[in-house]
């Protein structure tokens, strides 16, 4: 009994002398809990308080927290600019070595910041659990810099392949792609300018986003268009797919580089007595006259109803567009990829 009194009592001790850190003891709070600008000062680091459950709860809310300082969410473009990295890749071209060097750099999910780090945690007396998440200012700083250098080297070499194809094809598809790293390093450099605006003044741009996005217009007008569609009486797949290719600026021709082909098929079914159902195919294909070549072909089958027969169809044609407004952005893009 009297051995375990002793045992007991050491873990009592055990249990006070841990007390600030687990058990939430205002007196044992880290200094970045009382005071986070005095554990990390403003001049050197950006930081945010986060709270959870759980630690990783609570560093995903101080992430968080941090990327709303920043005004652009750059994950989407980043994930296209990776695509492209890729590419350069396979051909030996990539200039970014050292961002590769980098890969264990934490980046958060939302907005792609790099080397968050955090100060540990903090528990109070209730359990919820406290983080700070930190960037340090010049270090991360440096990280920025050669990131957007390595982006301008790899956003030069598809604009020097641009220039050496005579396939307009060719050039607007590495003009997308120059595009996607200038779109990125603009927002880089936003973000640049938060963390270190020294650092963001001395990182030179050789091609502007404005500049590239003008140009990548420029090069959309020269890809001519037509779309024949067997069966549209009321020309309505055609309006459809004409939107899609105007908003990518390609010109309507009677000449085209791109001939769009397709068919649409409905047959009344009789389901209902109340309802009018109507079962539709839809085939559509892209042609590049000067190769004779089909770039894609999309297929896509359907049933929809309404109390009329115009309500029905109506339905459909509703349908049909939302599927050819992913479809056909979705196979130009991986033709307009394959041209590089």
């Amino acid at each position: 009994m009297r051995i375990f009194n002793v045992c007991l009592a050491i873990l009592v001790f055990a249990g006070c002398a841990t007390g600030g850190k687990f058990g939430g003891s205002s007196g044992d709070k880290p200094l970045w809990m009382e005071d986070k600008n005095k554990a990390y000062p403003q001049a050197e680091y950006l930081s945010a308080l986060g709270s959870g459950d759980t630690y990783e709860d609570a560093k995903r809310v101080a992430k968080g927290n941090i990327s709303q300082i920043f005004r652009s969410d750059i994950s989407a473009v980043s994930s296209t600019v990776q695509k492209y990295s890729e590419i350069l890749d396979s051909k030996g071209l990539s200039q970014s070595e050292s961002t590769q060097q980098n890969k264990s750099v934490e980046v958060s999910s939302n907005q792609s910041l790099v080397n968050i780090k955090f100060a540990g945690k903090y528990v109070d007396g209730d359990g919820k659990v406290y983080t700070l998440a930190f960037i340090d200012r010049d270090e991360t700083g440096k990280i920025y810099e050669q990131r957007i250098s390595d982006n301008e080297d790899n956003l030069t070499s598809f604009v020097d392949e641009a220039k050496k194809s005579k396939d307009i094809i060719t050039q607007y598809s590495c003009y997308r792609a120059a595009l996607a790293y200038a779109k990125l390093n603009r927002d880089l450099l936003d973000q640049l300018q938060v963390i270190s605006p020294k650092d963001a003044q001395m990182s030179l741009i050789t091609y502007s986003y404005s500049k590239l996005s003008s140009q990548v217009r420029k090069l959309g007008k020269k890809i001519t268009y037509a779309v024949q569609i067997t069966d549209d009486k009321q020309d309505e797949v055609k309006n459809i797919i004409e939107r899609i290719m105007s908003n990518l600026d390609f010109t309507g021709t009677k000449k085209p580089l791109l001939q769009v082909k397709g068919k649409i098929v409905f047959e009344e079914e009789d389901l209902s007595k109340s309802v009018k159902f109507y079962r539709w195919n839809l085939s559509v294909k892209i042609v590049r006259t000067d190769e004779n070549k089909v770039i894609f072909s999309i297929d896509k089958v359907g049933r929809d109803g309404g109390l009329s027969a115009q309500r029905a169809k109506q339905v459909s044609y509703y349908q049909m567009r939302k599927f050819l407004g992913k479809s056909i952005k979705k196979e130009l893009d991986a033709y307009f990829d394959s041209r590089l």
